[in-house]
């Protein structure tokens, strides 16, 4: 499924070569995570020689960072789209809650696990990171003030917490709950939204 994505995310300008490698390193990267696959081995699966690869990415993080950046800007698209849509607020919820879930699904494990712990990726995931929180800060200042947020609500005490749980997760203190990543996002979501009382189904 995050092949079926990629491709469909790759520049039309990218040349048959190029395209061939951020595919082949998008499955290799699926399967074994990005530590465990050399240059070497996906040249071979891409077919292309090292000569070619170098032409295009300086190293195997460069290709990396690109793989990432163009699936984060796609969900990061698609987020913003349902925030600024004028549907219900816990319908807004609900639906980024999902889009999330699905998305760490397509990523698959090994690349989910990477974003905490591989060093060639580490700034740009912190800096996904803080302007992902600077985007959410600003909405909710905006559906408070349209009074669509509780106005008691402390926003940068919850933001304060947020970042907290993002940090627990990234220092991975959640494994002992036994929860996968998709089912923290979600768990995530039902206490923030709706905390301790049931909301009725649609």
């Amino acid at each position: 499924m995050i092949v079926k994505q990629i491709k469909q995310l790759i520049p039309k300008a990218t040349s048959p070569k190029q395209a061939e490698l951020i595919i082949s390193a998008t499955k290799l990267f699926h399967r074994y995570g990005f530590g465990k696959v050399s240059v070497e081995e996906l040249c071979r699966h891409a077919k292309v020689s090292k000569v070619t690869f170098y032409r295009y990415y300086k190293g195997k993080d460069e290709l990396i960072l690109q793989i990432l950046r163009l699936l984060f800007d796609d969900v990061s698209a698609r987020v913003r789209e349902v925030l600024d849509s004028e549907i219900d607020l816990k319908l807004k919820f609900d639906r980024v809650a999902m889009i999330k879930q699905e998305f760490t699904r397509v990523l698959g494990d090994e690349i989910v696990g990477a974003l905490f712990s591989y060093h060639g990726i580490q700034e740009y995931f912190r800096e996904l990171s803080r302007q992902s929180m600077e985007d959410f800060k600003t909405f909710l200042y905006r559906e408070q003030a349209s009074g669509r947020i509780n106005p008691k609500l402390n926003i940068e005490m919850l933001l304060v917490l947020m970042g907290g749980i993002n940090s627990m997760i990234a220092e991975h203190k959640m494994e002992a709950i036994g929860a996968n990543y998709a089912e923290l996002v979600a768990q995530i979501n039902e206490i923030l939204v709706y905390g301790l009382f049931s909301r009725e189904e649609a």
